[in-house]
């Protein structure tokens, strides 16, 4: 199974002191960077689009559906970014829109039960919880689809690092942190038992393969 993890495009409230949502929009930027990563997996074969239900990430996940072929965007709550208390507030739980709003927007989803017509909730994570949510996802891409999958995920700089934790088997005691740009590529590839590399003394067999890590080359392209 070859997976393509994407961090989503640039988002002005992601990052600007006193945002008031977690949920925001991608900026002019983020729209350009989504359309050249589009443009650059469109001739991967990719046959499924996964995304986190946040606003940058399934506007960044649609544009690359549409040009791998108009696949739908099957939306995996678990991807979501992880929200955490800060010292001395109270944990923030933040209500994502809902259902009606989410399909309006981006007519390719595949909403899960979990997204309510009202809104669903996300926040008040801690780092436990984070990683085994995220754990959790990675799990499911190894029972949902077929080892000949050519899967496109577009999430966050968090989730997706805690996802590449969990598809390496980095242990919670020593983590690492992998750079994400907004609309980079990271590359793995899953390895089924019987096509691993057995009998190589000196190359252990191995279940993941990575094939490269926060690729922004495509972005250097002139503004579309």
């Amino acid at each position: 199974m070859h997976l393509w993890l994407i961090r989503h495009g640039d988002c002005p409230s992601e990052s600007a002191p006193g945002a008031s949502t977690p949920d925001g929009a991608l900026s002019p930027m983020g729209e350009q960077q989504a359309r050249q990563t589009a443009r650059r997996l469109a001739g991967e074969r990719v046959t499924h689009v996964l995304s986190s239900p946040l606003v940058r990430a399934l506007a960044t996940a649609s544009f690359i559906a549409g040009a791998a072929g108009d696949l739908p965007v099957q939306v995996w709550t678990e991807l979501r970014e992880g929200y955490s208390d800060m010292p001395g507030r109270p944990v923030p739980i933040h209500r994502g829109h809902g259902r009606a709003e989410l399909l309006r927007r981006f007519p390719r989803a595949i909403l899960p039960p979990d997204i309510a017509d009202d809104g669903w909730d996300h926040g008040g994570d801690t780092y436990a919880s984070f990683l085994a949510r995220c754990q959790d996802a990675a799990r499911m891409l190894g029972t949902q689809f077929e080892s000949q999958a050519r899967v496109v995920i577009v999430a966050h700089g968090g989730s997706l690092n805690y996802l590449l934790h969990a598809l390496l088997g980095i242990s919670a005691a020593t983590p690492t942190w992998f750079q994400m740009e907004h609309c980079a590529i990271s590359a793995v590839r899953l390895v089924p038992e019987e096509k691993q590399r057995w009998g190589w003394p000196l190359y252990p067999a191995v279940g993941v393969e990575v094939l490269g890590l926060n690729d922004v080359s495509h972005l250097r392209t002139a503004a579309c």
